[in-house]
């Protein structure tokens, strides 16, 4: 195995080279797949060839990397008719003109040009049988100057192959004409101008090659209607603007190369509905915000290089489903959070290049199932922790640059295989005397402990003794002594969360519950990626929530409530998408309720209540179909009850009481079946109590109190035969108390106070209801 020392720069080793980038090694073939060598040195540097081979030649080409089928004549040439007819003269003069704008005396071989044989005997021309001009093949020709626009006269032209010439000046409008051409070519020239939006009517388009020029401008959204576009390689010029989200419709493009550029925005999520894609090349840019989830779409990808941006945010973990995935380069962005566990899953990873990021937490140890990986760069990263002794699985790595970071511990003898002595050393670690123990998860134990006066905890049997540490009260390790579960709840902590909280990597369960634990949540509990259930209910917790906690992508409950917390809610919590319980009730928390909660679709109990949350209610809430308890009371909220909560299906209560709401009571919401509690009281809520609510069958409560409402009392409430509570205090109700509600058997609790508008009489078994309220109300009972 080659041995590897760590650098002080980041200067890769020449033995490995992974997937190719833009530059193919032949252009002469019309249905040929490039075939570049590549080479993760920091530029990404198309390396050309000099003549053309049908073989590739990389020192390493991937087994899948598509291979040059060397067919000098393209398989599309229509069919042969019996009677040729004379080469058109449109066909020869454009010749001529393309000749003399290229400097063809030149040429390295100009074998028949201008002369007068058939146009087939022309070096680099093919005609079909009517002697039309189909095929054009003249790249690496010393063609010099510009493409002259005589080229949009030969319309039968299929293929263009002017690879790696000196051509310059724009691409002609008129080649916008060409509506039969498959193949366009001109990458490794000097093109400049900006990219013709006219090639967007060339819907037979499969292979567009304009790499390695000086072209600038934007790309044409009209680039995003060539649907049977498979090839677009534009890296290497200087384009700018934003990628167009059109591209996203380009359902066969297996290619898509934009690297070496000046494009700036988000990388478009439509990106990921590219289903056939296997190579993303959008590295060496200045793009920025979050690398989008919806990447993780892509399941034929081979190879994604988008690093040297200004990306921010987290690694997405939906990137760990890209079976096919060989090469992943996020190196020199801005990167935050940890390493996603889920990246153990890339069976087939040979590269992997993270370097010169944010990244923060451990390694995790999944890490260790990427039995093909030969290229490891972690290095320049704000990594911890001991190096996880399962890296010991990576038998075929080659290169491993984890430097510049803050490791701690020591190498395990069977981790010392795979990384070579010069680089523990660079590290500043040792060889581990006998195989790692749990020392960093003892020693961040010990300082939580201090960290939360563990000498006046209620119960604190076993911790900083001898015993191992699975006998410390509340502390539940795994079968390799790993801290898995951390419950103290009612536990009489206070002080502080210790940083140190980070190293826990494996920590699954927090619990802290109903304590005195105060101070700012720390940055770094959003590298404990493993965690499933967080809850610091019931604290003195203050400050903001950080943005990190959107790196918890395994967690399921989630419990902030009863605390001192501020600011808004982070968007980055919206993508927690495994969560099934938030609460952040009780807390000082501000700002709208975004739309993104939309995307928590295993959510089952939302508790927002009492903060000053003060958007309208996004309709987007009715999308979380497995929602059972959706509670906002008492905060500003404004605007109406959206009808789309009708689609809460599984809802068992509904509280939106103590708002600004608006509006009528949406009688959709009697289509939730389930429904058991009905809060809307207290808002300024108008018009009449829908009678469709009657078909609530289920419900035990129903709170109307202190809105505006008019009319008279439905008489369908009267088939409410659960109903316990049911409060219509401080409205502008009228008419006569409905007879029927005297069905209502069960109720424990009736309120029609402040209705001075109420007539006739007051059935005789409401007056006996044990908690009732029929002040102001001077109607006389009924016999």
């Amino acid at each position: 195995m080659a041995t590897a020392t760590v650098p002080p720069t980041y200067t890769p080793l020449p033995t490995y080279t992974p997937l190719p980038t833009e530059t193919p090694t032949a252009t002469s073939t019309p249905t040929q797949t490039p075939t570049a060598t590549h080479s993760p040195t920091a530029t990404f540097t198309p390396t050309p060839t000099a003549t053309y081979s049908p073989t590739p030649t990389a020192t390493h080409t991937p087994t899948q990397t598509p291979t040059p089928t060397p067919t000098p004549i393209p398989t599309d040439t229509p069919t042969p008719t019996n009677t040729p007819t004379p080469t058109p003269f449109p066909d020869r003069a454009a010749l001529t003109a393309l000749y003399h704008s290229t400097g063809g005396d030149d040429w390295i071989d100009n074998t028949n040009w201008l002369s007068t044989e058939p146009l087939s005997s022309w070096h680099g021309v093919h005609t079909d049988d009517n002697d039309r001009v189909v095929v054009i093949e003249l790249s690496e020709n010393n063609l010099v100057g510009n493409l002259s626009p005589d080229i949009g006269q030969l319309t039968e032209l299929r293929h263009v192959f002017m690879d790696r010439n000196v051509l310059s000046g724009p691409i002609p409008r008129e080649i916008g004409g060409l509506g039969n051409l498959i193949d366009l070519h001109v990458g490794g020239n000097r093109l400049s101008g900006e990219l013709p939006a006219v090639i967007g009517q060339l819907k037979n388009l499969k292979s567009l090659r304009a790499w390695e020029n000086q072209l600038s401008g934007a790309i044409p959204r009209e680039l995003g209607g060539l649907g049977n576009l498979e090839e677009l390689m534009l890296g290497h010029n200087l384009l700018n603007g934003n990628i167009p989200v059109e591209l996203g419709d380009l359902m066969r493009l297996r290619w898509l190369s934009l690297s070496g550029n000046q494009l700036s925005g988000l990388i478009p999520p439509e990106l990921g509905r590219l289903s056939s894609l296997e190579f993303l090349l959008l590295g060496d840019n200045q793009l920025a915000g979050p690398i989008p989830p919806e990447l993780g779409g892509l399941q034929n990808v081979k190879q994604i290089f988008i690093g040297k941006n200004q990306l921010t945010g987290w690694i997405p973990r939906e990137l760990g489903g890209l079976a096919n995935l060989e090469d992943l380069s996020l190196m020199g962005n801005r990167l935050r959070g940890s390493i996603p566990p889920e990246l153990g899953n890339l069976a087939n990873l040979m590269h992997l290049d993270l370097l010169g990021n944010l990244l923060t937490g451990s390694i995790p140890g999944e890490l260790g199932n990427l039995s093909e990986l030969r290229w490891l760069t972690l290095q320049d990263n704000q990594l911890r922790g001991e190096i996880p002794s399962e890296l010991a699985g990576l038998v075929n790595l080659e290169v491993a640059s984890i430097g510049n970071n803050d490791f701690t511990g020591c190498v395990s003898r069977k981790l010392s295989e795979i990384i070579p002595q010069g680089v523990v050393d660079h590290i500043g670690l040792s060889y581990c005397r006998t195989e790692p123990q749990v020392s960093a998860d003892k020693k961040a134990l010990i300082a939580f402990y201090n960290a939360t006066d563990g000498a006046n905890w209620a119960d604190d049997t076993g911790w900083l003794t001898t015993a191992p540490i699975d006998r410390w009260h509340g502390v539940k390790t795994d079968g390799s002594g790993r801290v898995i579960e951390l419950t103290l709840p009612r536990n009489q902590l206070s002080g502080h969360i210790t940083e140190k909280i980070g190293d826990l990597s494996r920590l699954q369960v927090l619990n802290l519950f109903d304590n005195s634990i105060g101070g700012p949540l720390p940055e770094v509990i959003g590298e404990l990626g493993r965690l499933t259930r967080l809850d610091l209910g019931r604290n003195s917790f203050t400050g903001l929530i950080p943005m990190q906690i959107g790196e918890l992508t395994n967690l399921e409950v989630l419990d902030l409530g009863d605390n001192n917390l501020t600011g808004e809610i982070p968007e980055t919590m919206w993508r927690l998408a495994r969560l099934e319980e938030l609460s952040l009730r009780a807390n000082l928390l501000n700002g709208p309720i975004s739309a993104g909660i939309a995307n928590l679709t295993h959510l089952e109990s939302l508790d927002l209540y009492h903060n000053d949350f003060s958007s309208e209610i996004p309709a987007e809430i009715g999308e979380l179909s497995k929602l059972v308890y959706l509670v906002l009371v008492n905060n500003k909220l404004s605007g109406a009850i959206p009808a789309e909560l009708s689609q809460l299906r599984n809802a068992m209560m509904i509280d939106l009481a103590g708002n600004r709401l608006v509006g009528g009571i949406p009688p959709e919401l009697s289509q939730i079946d389930t429904l058991e509690h009905l809060f809307l009281g207290y808002n300024n809520l108008q018009g009449d109590i829908p009678s469709e609510l009657g078909n609530l069958t289920k419900l035990k409560s129903l709170g109307l109190s202190e809105n505006r409402l008019t009319g008279s009392i439905p008489a369908s409430l009267g088939n409410l035969v659960d109903l316990e509570f049911l409060s219509l205090l401080d409205n502008q109700l009228s008419g006569a108390i409905p007879v029927e509600l005297s069905q209502l058997q069960n109720l424990e609790t009736f309120n029609i106070s402040g209705n001075a508008e109420l007539t006739g009489c007051i059935p005789a078994n409401l007056t006996r209801v044990r908690h009732n309220d029929l002040s102001s109300v001077a109607l006389p009972t009924c016999q």
